[in-house]
């Protein structure tokens, strides 16, 4: 706060430039950020694995499921899928452990997923999209 008030009785308005501005401007956010401890933003250990459930689980879900399920912070524990044969080869893919499987997205969003991946084909997105967001 300090380096804020000095700065503002140092410059008028009328005398320094958008680039001065962003300069001391971004020292002063920079400033900001360093108070804040990491783990407030980031979460504690208690919290920090997220459950997430694929929609989708094509060639491109499981490659993204794959992803997600090799970071240490989340985790897979629901497919869904129209076609069991996706599931089962999703299900070896991802090397996920015991997820639920099933076949109407609605019931996966009404599960205990904290997020989910959608990777249908596009024209389902903007359904999936909102019945995600209205799930919680």
């Amino acid at each position: 706060m300090m380096l804020y008030n000095a700065f503002w009785r140092y410059h008028t308005l009328s005398t320094f430039s958008r680039r001065e501005l962003f300069r001391h401007g971004s020292t002063v956010g920079a400033t900001a950020f360093t108070i804040v401890a990491p783990q407030t933003v980031r979460g504690s250990q208690a919290n920090s694995t997220i459950s997430v459930g694929l929609i989708g689980s094509g060639g491109r879900g499981t490659f993204d499921a794959t992803i997600v399920n090799a970071d240490p912070r989340a985790r897979i524990t629901a497919l869904c899928d129209l076609f069991d044969d996706r599931i089962e080869v999703a299900t070896q893919r991802i090397k996920a452990d015991q997820p639920a499987i099933y076949k109407d997205f609605e019931k996966l969003l009404a599960s205990d997923v904290d997020a989910v991946v959608i990777a249908t084909p596009p024209f389902e997105h903007p359904r999936m999209l909102e019945a995600a967001i209205q799930a919680r």
